[in-house]
């Protein structure tokens, strides 16, 4: 069974998928979505976070990224996030998943930076 909890504050989206049990078959889990909005999603090289741009400025308004998969053991791992257009891929290795204890927690971290307020990124 798979619970997927969304929390919206004044500055954040928080999303995250909890697994009770371990799910049939074999090899990796992948979530998908897809990403839909007037901004941009860009897979930023080396980074594993996809950013959000403004169409007519191409100025970084949000962030999703580094997925962060945990198990009731306390080991965890960075799943990896994969983009195509606007089609988004979360895939947490099944050799992983096969020693994994359940339940476990895939936390995607999610930032919201308002165009001229923060010079940096705030997680």
């Amino acid at each position: 069974m798979k619970v997927e909890r969304i929390d919206i504050s004044m500055v954040t989206v928080e999303q995250r998928f909890r697994f009770l049990a371990p799910i049939t078959g074999t090899g990796d889990l992948v979530i998908e979505g897809n990403l839909t909005g007037d901004m941009e999603p860009v897979l930023e090289p080396n980074t594993d976070e996809i950013t959000f741009r403004l169409p007519d400025t191409d100025e970084v308004v949000a962030s999703y990224g580094r997925a962060i998969v945990a198990d009731a053991a306390g080991r965890r791992l960075q799943a990896t996030l994969e983009l195509n257009g606007v089609h988004l891929r979360i895939v947490v290795p099944g050799e992983w998943l096969a020693q994994a204890q359940y339940p476990i927690v895939i936390d995607p971290l999610k930032c919201i930076i308002w165009p001229g307020i923060w010079n940096t990124k705030h997680h």
